[in-house]
């Protein structure tokens, strides 16, 4: 798969609607949002598996398999400051930028930190992507469906085309339910001011920061943990 591939065929997806124009996002050229499929290495973190992209005032698209992304240096499209990124717990995503090696995005939207702040005290029956996207009336794939993909994501090894496929347009049907996510929150007034759109970025610098956090692990001394494990059980007698 070349690194230059932009618009594959996906002929079960359909292109995202243009962002909504809401002024609060005026002031980006470009608004991208991004999921991995993954699973995880011998030290917990992510095992890029592949990434969908799509840019809202355009449509334009990336779906790339992992071995398309392990070519490229950088991230496929630009995370300056006149670009927006939008996820569904970024925490996730921005974990696979680090293991990749790419810089971070400079502006990012959370939605899953969204929701919850939108529905902070409420009794939720659950705060995933579907469960969120049913309570704004956004169209979502099942959860068996999602839970088989995510199995397959974890699994590892030797994926057939059929499979890589399957990922890839399941990958994408996040991607177009996290937009909907996105329209609808922005249809509630929830950016609806300078200021609730500066908190909602603010969020995402900490869940960029946290990820460099999880990245990099907590510093552990190995030779008292040692200890610690070589006496474990036994009496605290002085």
């Amino acid at each position: 798969m070349s690194v230059t591939l932009e618009r594959p065929v996906l002929p079960t997806l359909k292109s995202p609607p243009p962002a909504p124009n809401f002024p609060a996002l005026e002031g980006f050229t470009e608004i991208w949002v991004i999921d991995f499929e993954y699973g995880e290495d011998q030290n917990r973190l992510p095992d890029v598996r592949c990434l969908v992209a799509w840019e809202l005032r355009t449509g334009r698209r990336y779906s790339l398999w992992v071995d398309c992304l392990l070519e490229c240096p950088k991230a496929p499209f630009e995370t300056g400051a006149n670009t927006l990124f939008v996820t569904f717990y970024g925490l996730a995503e921005l974990s696979c930028f680090y293991k990749l090696g790419w810089l971070n995005p400079t502006n990012l939207i959370d939605l899953y930190a969204e929701c919850r702040c939108k529905w902070n005290g409420s009794q939720l029956g659950g705060a995933g992507l579907i469960d969120c996207a049913k309570r704004l009336g956004v169209i979502a794939p099942g959860e068996v469906h999602k839970d088989d993909m995510r199995t397959l994501a974890r699994r590892g090894g030797f994926y057939s085309e059929e499979e890589k496929q399957n990922l890839l347009v399941y990958c994408g049907e996040d991607v177009a339910t996290t937009a909907g996510v996105l329209r609808s929150l922005i249809n509630t007034g929830w950016f609806g001011t300078p200021q609730r759109l500066n908190h909602a970025l603010l969020r995402g610098e900490y869940v960029i920061a946290l990820a460099g956090v999880e990245h990099c692990g907590v510093p552990i001394d190995r030779e008292m943990l040692a200890a610690c494990r070589d006496s474990w059980g036994q009496s605290g007698k002085p």
